[in-house]
C-alpha cells in the first residue's frame, strides 16, 4: 500500500471542511442554531485547510525538476590509434528531438546553456523555469591540457526557449520578477557506458547519474 502524502492527507482534510461548511450553510435556515455552530467551526477550518494546502503545493512547485537532456557516453577505438586522451561518442538526448551523436576528446564534457529563472512569487505559482541549450564541448580536468589540447566545440541550441528569450531582456518590467541571461554548465567524466541525466531545477542545470557507471564514475570523480 502507498503512503499517503501529505499533500493529499491536507485535500482530504480541506474537501471534508469544505463539505461541513457548505452543509451548515444550506441548513442554517432550518436548524440555525446547530448550523450556526457548525459554520462557526468549519468555515474559518476551511479557509485555514485551503490556504495551507496551496502553500504546502506551491513549495512542492519549487522542488519540481524538469529534465532537459540525457547524456550516454561511448568509448570510439575503432582506429586502434593509442592517444593522450581517447575518442568518445557522445549520444545527446533532448525531449521531442532526434538524438544526436558528437564526438568528443578529453576526460569531460561539459553542457551549456542559458536558464531563465522565475522570482519566488511566480515559481510558487507553478511556473517553471526555462532553458536554451547552447554548446556542447570536450573538457580536461587538468588545467595544463585544458590549455594546450585540442578543443572541441558543438552549437547544440535547442527550441525550448524559441524566441521569448530576447524579449524578456529587453523588457524592463520584467527584471524585478525573472532573471535573464543566467549561464549554467554542467560537466561530467567522459566514462564508457556511463548515462546521465540533465535536470533544470529551481538553481539551475545540474546532472544525475542515469546507470550504475554514472553513479561510479562520478563518485571517483568526487572522491
Amino acid at each position: 500500500m502507498n503512503d499517503i502524502s501529505l499533500e493529499q492527507i491536507l485535500l482530504i482534510a480541506s474537501g471534508i471542511s469544505v463539505v461541513f461548511a457548505t452543509f451548515a450553510l444550506l441548513s442554517l435556515l432550518r436548524r440555525p442554531k446547530f448550523s450556526g455552530v457548525v459554520l462557526l467551526v468549519f468555515a474559518p477550518l476551511s479557509v485555514g485547510f485551503v490556504i495551507l494546502t496551496q502553500d504546502v503545493f506551491s513549495y512542492r512547485n519549487l522542488a519540481d525538476e524538469q529534465r532537459v537532456a540525457r547524456v550516454i557516453v561511448t568509448l570510439d577505438d575503432a582506429d586502434g590509434v593509442v592517444q593522450a586522451f581517447p575518442r568518445y561518442t557522445l549520444s545527446l538526448s533532448v525531449p521531442e528531438q532526434e538524438t544526436r551523436h558528437f564526438t568528443l576528446l578529453g576526460d569531460q564534457w561539459q553542457l551549456e546553456g542559458r536558464v531563465l529563472r522565475w522570482d519566488l512569487p511566480f515559481a510558487r505559482l507553478g511556473v517553471t523555469n526555462l532553458v536554451k541549450l547552447e554548446r556542447l564541448s570536450n573538457r580536461y580536468q587538468n588545467i595544463n591540457f585544458q590549455r594546450q589540447e585540442d578543443k572541441i566545440y558543438y552549437a547544440i541550441t535547442s527550441t525550448s526557449l524559441v524566441d521569448t528569450w530576447p524579449i524578456l531582456r529587453k523588457a524592463e518590467f520584467l527584471k524585478e520578477w525573472v532573471e535573464v541571461d543566467y549561464g549554467n554548465a554542467v560537466f561530467a567524466p567522459l566514462t564508457d557506458g556511463a548515462a546521465y541525466g540533465v535536470f533544470l531545477g529551481r538553481s539551475g542545470l545540474f546532472i544525475r547519474p542515469d546507470n550504475p557507471i554514472a553513479s561510479k564514475s562520478l563518485k571517483d570523480w568526487s572522491a
